[in-house]
């Protein structure tokens, strides 16, 4: 497609999608998500947006968002190692 050719703004106007396209054949596909990776996902996304607004720091956001993934695990019935 044309529009793959085309260099990238974000990307300081790289033509990057070939190398995208020779990294995918890198990813390994046969992982399974968690039952509750969505719930992962938005304590992540709740973090990180607090960090960018000074809130909080990275490091932070990340055992947050580790402690609440496994309580949401745990809410589940599931049980999780420390």
């Amino acid at each position: 497609m044309p529009a793959l050719q085309q260099p990238v703004d974000f990307y300081g106007k790289q033509e990057i999608f070939d190398v995208f396209a020779e990294a995918s054949a890198d990813v390994d596909t046969e992982f399974t998500w968690g039952p509750t990776m969505t719930d992962t996902y938005r304590f992540l996304s709740d973090g990180t947006a607090k960090a960018t607004g000074g809130g909080s720091t990275l490091g932070d956001v990340l055992k947050d968002t580790d402690a609440q993934s496994a309580e949401s695990l745990r809410k589940q019935s599931l049980k999780v190692t420390d």
